[in-house]
């Protein structure tokens, strides 16, 4: 602080304590703002929580039309994996064992030759015989075998690798099969040694001839990627076991419990917070974070708005089961007596409901839940009303920003008025310790006169 202190050395008073209240007074505009600040930063976590509720439910949502749910569980199992190994490719699969017989592999066209040293430079052209289109690869001058198998394996356009096979170079097509086939030339190659010429895969399922131009096959068995490994052993085939398990009632359960779960969640917190009255002569922060979101009307439309879509049918659904509650999700069975939950709009799950409706027709189930790629289904439509609300850019995310701006222009605010305050103490000790200077220099005036006086009444 600016000047030098004299608490009341003079006037007796305890200009400390007065400065004090003084600036007591003074702050009371500053505890108000950062209690303003206070419900804004609350009602950001607010929201903030809530938009990670309407997440959750989104995926709850998400989760009941999803195929990881609704396919079937299927499986390939081969007896010996070595020579023929199998998957399950994700389509539609026939349950059933197949003999798989593997009579060739597809190979890669090869060609060998005699490399001489040229002692000028030159190129080797390579040429797919399938697309017709040349390479041309540089050869520097006096370059040894090695040399022009570095040359020929950095041209990534190259359709061959080459490798040095004892003094000899040999070219390998990069693909396989029948149509592998291709040509090359060039002054330092004197001498074809080899050749051999790509061949496609043949084999056979439950004996009927397949080819193919690589070693996999994708439609030899439907649903089934089959991968060849090896040759069979003449008269012992492969056998391939594929399987189909049908969707589990319980799987569907435990996702529609987890939809009620994230659906009470979000009702229960917005019902809690839209209640939560706020407290205008609020006097501390505690009390001043309290009913920040009370009747928010952005919120109580979220809640109207998911209420309709639980009780709405939906369209193009068998008139027997095109609402919810038919599958068992529902806000509780009809009572005489009010009850709170469904007042409130929380969910209930009738897993004796869910488990009739499923045995019935599961396909009903399905096409309610998750449409029939035509009509769109429950999950769809809470999606669709979800995904707007919590998306990058979307409504929380508005508002949620909204509230960012205000904090920054609470914080700008204090901050002005932290520099006026310590303007203003400074002020009210200069002002102090002026009036005790003052006071104490008519003291000394008043002391030294006195003393004057005395002196004189003596003399006479």
């Amino acid at each position: 602080m600016a000047g030098i202190q004299m608490s009341g050395l003079a006037s007796g008073m305890d200009t400390a304590a007065l400065i004090t209240q003084l600036m007591n007074v003074e702050r009371l505009p500053r505890a108000r703002m950062e209690r303003q600040q206070a419900a804004v930063q609350q009602r950001q976590d607010v929201l903030k929580e809530l938009n990670l509720k309407l997440k959750a439910l989104k995926n709850a949502a998400t989760d009941l039309q999803s195929g990881a749910v609704w396919s079937p569980a299927r499986s390939a199992v081969s007896d010996d994996s070595a020579r023929v190994s199998v998957r399950a490719s994700g389509g539609a699969i026939t349950p059933g064992t197949y003999d798989v017989e593997v009579q060739q592999l597809a190979t890669a066209a090869t060609q060998s030759w005699t490399h001489q040293v040229r002692p000028n430079a030159h190129q080797l052209t390579i040429t797919d015989s399938a697309t017709g289109t040349p390479v041309l690869v540089d050869i520097a001058s006096n370059s040894t075998l090695d040399q022009v198998v570095a040359a020929v394996n950095a041209k990534a356009e190259s359709p061959v690798t080459a490798f040095n096979d004892n003094g000899q170079i040999t070219f390998t097509s990069k693909t396989i099969g029948a149509s592998s086939a291709f040509t090359v030339s060039g002054s330092s190659l004197s001498a074809q040694t080899a050749q051999g010429g790509g061949t496609n895969a043949a084999f056979t399922v439950n004996g009927v001839a397949h080819t193919s131009t690589n070693n996999v096959s994708t439609t030899a068995v439907a649903g089934v990627e089959i991968t060849l490994g090896g040759l069979s052993v003449p008269g012992t085939p492969v056998r391939v076991t594929t399987a189909e398990t049908p969707v589990e009632k319980s799987t569907v359960s435990a996702k529609m419990k987890a939809f009620v779960d994230a659906y009470n969640a979000v009702v229960d917190f917005s019902r809690a917070k839209l209640a939560e009255k706020p407290n205008p002569k609020a006097a501390t922060m505690t009390e001043a974070k309290v009913g920040v979101l009370y009747g928010d009307r952005g919120v109580t439309q979220i809640l109207s708005n998911l209420r309709r879509a639980m009780m709405d049918p939906i369209a193009g659904n068998p008139d027997a089961q095109n609402e919810m509650h038919e599958i068992g999700i529902s806000t509780g069975a009809a009572v005489s007596t009010v009850q709170q939950d469904k007042v409130a709009g929380r969910l209930t799950f009738d897993e004796t409901k869910f488990n009739k409706a499923w045995e019935t027709n599961r396909g009903d189930v399905e096409k309610l839940l998750r449409g029939d790629g035509v009509t769109g289904g429950f999950a769809q439509r809470l999606d669709a009303l979800v995904a707007p609300l919590v998306e990058a850019g979307g409504t929380f995310d508005g508002r949620i920003t909204a509230t960012q701006s205000q904090l920054k222009t609470f914080t700008d605010s204090l901050a002005r008025i932290d520099r006026r305050l310590e303007r203003k103490e400074d002020f009210y000790r200069r002002q102090f310790t002026t009036l005790e200077t003052a006071l104490q220099r008519a003291q000394s005036m008043q002391t030294e006169m006195s003393g004057q006086l005395a002196g004189l009444s003596s003399n006479k």
